[in-house]
């Protein structure tokens, strides 16, 4: 049986087009309409799509709720209509869905790629693409606007035009009416032979940098790249753990660090890049949190249980050493947290830094906002990690061992164990 095709039909010239030739080479296909009572004639246009999918009997979904966007209208729009696309496959067991892009949008799209200085995955618009596992295609690519509202015309298909197309503060419309509109047929062929032009080498390059990707990438190596060689593979690394656009000079600001800093640490949103021992490795981000304990037996309870729940650092027998710390009564309820700006801590020779700790062991950047301290319950830091606790807390037979222990993107870290031994050991 063949399955249903979803068609997206605002009621421009675009989705009446796409409805029309979907009925001729994909049926059975269902209809869904977004109303989102922007515009006066929106509730018009809604019936007018109604009352077609009655005449062509065609099934339809329309999604007519309230839409409050709080500030890229264009974007949460999208959002908007590609959940409920995605819902209705869900639903229904859709195919997928059909999307009215023609060769203008690719254009402006190429446009606005290039004017922000994106390296993305693919310039302007593919002609089928998976969002959220849903399949998407956009059959109208090679057919201009004009192309298509002239066919409209011809066949005496009735249509709506999108007054909010011609607001020049969104910058596609800008875009659209300034520049791609008025290209001659050459003009538009050039640009498409460019477009076409710039994807085949970023396939190749991308089939290049693919394989860096796979396998452990050493600074050394990194740096012997050619330029844009290195800015694929970032973006490859990068999209791997977020997804989405990397801005070039995002990436060319990775690049300048890599290629001259040993210890580099940069953030996106959900990922952080960094070098450790030599290596490049692209990690999430995590925020540690304060593990508060109350009593010898939680400590004792922490010893003896996996620590998932306190990822950053990890409790064993009291062992004499950098690590050791001797707690008491008077200092319950303690904290295990991670090293704050400012920290200091009493030592035999006076008040250390916790910080210039860090940094005279070498430590990485990033590393170090996951290096344990242990505080009392007055607030005081009593123990760092590989530094040792004040005099008050030093005895020969220690209550437990604090040791900086990171879990993090399938990988553990626990540099400090790793670059120094206890001074008994």
């Amino acid at each position: 049986m063949q399955q249903t095709w979803l068609v997206a039909v605002s009621g421009g010239p675009d989705s009446i087009y796409l409805l029309h030739w979907a009925l001729a080479h994909l049926s059975p296909i269902a209809i869904a309409h977004v109303n989102y009572h922007l515009r006066q004639q929106a509730d018009e246009e809604e019936q007018y799509v109604r009352d077609l999918s009655q005449q062509l009997n065609v099934p339809i979904h329309v999604y007519n709720a309230p839409f409050h966007p709080t500030h890229n209208l264009e974007a949460q729009a999208r959002e908007l209509r590609y959940h409920f696309f995605q819902t209705l496959c869900q639903a229904h067991g859709y195919a997928g869905v059909l999307v009215g892009h023609h060769q203008d949008d690719l254009i402006e799209t190429y446009m606005m790629q290039v004017e922000k200085n994106i390296e993305p995955a693919y310039y302007g618009l593919r002609e089928e693409v998976y969002l959220g596992g849903m399949r998407v295609l956009r059959p109208l690519l090679r057919l201009s606007k004009a192309e298509i509202r002239q066919t409209c015309l011809e066949q005496g298909w009735t249509f709506y035009d999108d007054s909010s197309n011609q607001d020049p503060h969104f910058r596609r419309n800008a875009i659209r009416m300034d520049s791609v509109s008025k290209l001659t047929t050459l003009q538009r062929r050039m640009i498409l032979e460019e477009i076409a032009q710039q994807n085949a080498i970023l396939k190749e390059r991308r089939c290049r940098v693919e394989a860096y990707t796979k396998t452990e990438m050493r600074v050394e190596f990194y740096r012997q790249l050619e330029v844009e060689d290195r800015i694929g593979y970032l973006r490859c690394l990068l999209e791997q753990e977020q997804g989405g656009h990397f801005r070039k000079k995002h990436l060319e600001e990775i690049d300048k660090q890599l290629m001259n800093k040993q210890d580099v640490h940069y953030q996106t949103q959900n990922a952080q890049l960094v070098t450790y021992e030599g290596k490049i490795l692209v990690l999430p981000r995590y925020t540690p949190k304060p593990i508060v304990l109350h009593s010898l037996q939680e400590i004792q309870q922490l010893m003896e249980s996996p620590l998932e729940k306190a990822a950053f650092f990890q409790i064993r027998e009291g062992k004499k050493g950098t690590h050791a710390v001797t707690v008491f009564p008077a200092d319950f309820p303690i904290t295990i947290r991670s090293v704050q700006a400012g920290d200091r801590i009493q030592m035999r020779y006076g008040t250390k830094r916790v910080h210039r700790f860090l940094i005279d062991r070498k430590v990485p950047n990033w590393l170090k906002q996951y290096w344990p301290v242990v505080c009392n319950a007055q607030g005081e830091i009593i123990a760092v990690s590989g530094l040792g606790c004040d005099p008050r807390h030093f005895s020969d037979e220690p209550t437990m061992s604090v040791l900086q222990y990171l879990k993090l993107g399938g990988m553990t870290f626990t540099y400090e164990s790793r670059h120094e031994k206890d001074p008994d050991q």
